[in-house]
Formats: C-alpha cells, structure tokens, sequence
C-alpha cells in the first residue's frame, strides 16, 4: 500500500519532471555554448599572440629591416640599394609583417583596439617603403590597406614635428594617398 502512494505521487509528477528535464537540458546547453565560445575566443588570442611572436622574432634577427624608416633624419631604407638582395630581403620582411597583419586581423579578438595600434606602430617603422613606388599593396584586405594608411599618415606626422626646417618625405594630411590602393 506504501509504495503505491509514492508510485501514484511519482506517477502525478512526471509530467512535471519531463518538463523540467526538457528545460534543465536547453540550460545545460547554452552553458555549453558559452564555455565553447570562450575557448574559441581564448584560442583565437593564442594564435595572434603566436603569429606576432614569430614576427618579432624575425624582427630581432634583422635589426636592419625591423625599423627601416628610422631615425628620422637618416632612415636605414634609403641606405638600401634597390634590386639589390638587401633590398629583396627587405622587401620579403615587410611582406611577412604585412601577412602577419591580415592574419590576426582575421580573427575575432576581444582586444582588437589593442592589435590595430600594434600593428600600426610596426607598420610606421617601414613607412618609407610602404610609401614607395615599389611596394604594391593590392594583395591585404581592406582592414590592412587603412591600418597601412593610417600609419603612413602616423609617421608623415612624426617627421613634421621632427624637423620645422626640413620638408617631411611625406605629408598626406587629409588628402588621399597618392599611390593606387586598388
């Protein structure tokens, strides 16, 4: 008789309890999706961390490429002799950076701000180049030619207060660049 009763008030829930599995399980799910997400985020972080770290590690290697736009008043780029194999291999190391750039740009990063000011500070290092006949900028994405001009604009403006007497090598102000973006 005992165990009717409790069958009987088991019986008189189970509909309840479904229901509550049913909805327990949807819980359990979103929290699955959360944790998912993170990881992805976390992983993401971990690659654009690792995809700069090997580009500073190039960087450290080849001092003589890593800031070629500087010092202001005798930058490094205009010790190069074109179609030379410095200049090549110069040439290759921006690339690389510029590669680079695309790559983490293509993630999906919390700090993002963060990267973009990073990125741009490496890229006014190699203003000059950038800025030249020679580099040709059709092969990045959209999100790398503003951050190349935003940089270019960055360093135009670091020369100008460098020097009231000398002209700046380049001074874009709010006018387009000049070379072809497309």
């Amino acid at each position: 008789m005992f165990f009717r009763k409790i069958l009987y008030c088991v019986k008189s829930y189970l509909p309840l309890l479904a229901s509550l599995s049913s909805i327990l399980t949807v819980v359990i799910a979103g929290l699955a999706l959360y944790v998912a997400m993170g990881q992805l985020n976390s992983s993401d972080s971990s690659s654009a961390k690792g995809i700069y770290k090997e580009y500073l590690a190039l960087a450290f290697s080849n001092p003589k490429f890593s800031a070629a736009s500087y010092p202001l008043g005798d930058p490094g780029f205009l010790k190069f002799k074109i179609g030379s194999e410095e200049f090549e291999r110069y040439e290759y190391f921006v690339s690389l950076l510029l590669f680079s750039a695309d790559e983490i740009l293509s993630l999906d990063l919390d700090d993002e701000e963060t990267w973009m000011v990073t990125l741009k500070t490496q890229m006014r290092y190699h203003a000059l180049y950038l800025s030249s006949r020679f580099f040709d900028v059709s092969s990045y994405s959209d999100a790398t030619k503003k951050l190349i001009m935003s940089s270019l604009k960055s360093y135009g403006s670091c020369q100008a207060e460098y020097s009231l007497v000398l002209m700046p090598v380049i001074d874009f102000g709010e006018e387009e660049c000049p070379f072809s973006w497309r």
